[in-house]
């Protein structure tokens, strides 16, 4: 199952190029909300009036039964068998018709999803380009958060396995990281994501840098390096 880990940082970014920054993350996440609901009615249309008989009865799905077993089913087929936690988002914007305790009906084939299903769920929600302080969620606990007041980015990925890696491929983790390797660093702005692990923490050690960030991150690397610092990097 592999060791838990995470990472986190925040990034002071120079006056000229906070707005860019923002720009590009917010874009790729209303990219990506727009192709995961554009997933959702494709995997709506090509349903049939029962879903049982297009299940492999290997695939297993713990709680889930009916329809969402199969919207969770034929998204990761599409999305690859690790991606269980945006099949979920696929499943929560389907049209569900609820039973007595107002839960959504598995037995029941969803209505076709609607773009007001993405203003519905925060984790999904378009954010208007001008919004000064978006939070964005990608994969299981991690998240990207501006403050335009302070010209800053935070980093956050909570503590898990395999939880970095699957914040890093998403493709608006990916956006803010291309964007960052291409800000002119001012002497006042940069930053650092510093890391922690599952032996790291039973030893007591202090995080380790992840990634440095501003005017003269390279020679900091270099330094902490020579001094016996540990550079995980990119």
């Amino acid at each position: 199952m592999g060791h838990w880990e995470q990472e986190s940082g925040t990034i002071k970014l120079p006056k000229t190029e906070f707005t860019k920054v923002r720009r590009a993350v917010v874009q790729a996440h209303n990219e990506y909300v727009d192709r995961m609901l554009r997933l959702a009615q494709s995997i709506h249309t090509r349903m049939g009036e029962k879903p049982t008989p297009q299940i492999p009865e290997d695939f297993r799905t713990p709680g889930w039964t009916g329809y969402e077993r199969l919207v969770i089913y034929m998204a990761m087929k599409v999305l690859g068998s690790d991606h269980v936690e945006e099949a979920g988002k696929i499943k929560s914007l389907m049209g569900w018709y609820t039973d007595a305790k107002g839960l959504p009906n598995p037995n029941r084939k969803p209505r076709k999803p609607t773009r007001k299903a993405l203003d519905n769920d925060p984790r999904m929600a378009p954010i208007g380009l001008r919004e000064a302080n978006p939070r964005i969620h990608l994969a299981e606990d991690a998240s990207i958060e501006f403050d335009a007041e302070q010209r800053t980015v935070t980093w956050d990925v909570r503590q898990g396995r395999h939880v970095i890696e699957k914040a890093r491929r998403h493709p608006v983790g990916k956006a803010l990281f291309d964007a960052l390797k291409r800000v002119k660093w001012t002497r006042e702005s940069g930053g650092e994501i510093l890391y922690q692990d599952e032996y790291g923490n039973e030893a007591d050690a202090a995080p380790q840098v992840r990634k440095i960030f501003g005017k003269h991150a390279e020679s900091m690397e270099g330094q902490l390096r020579q001094f016996g610092g540990r550079i995980y990097g990119f």
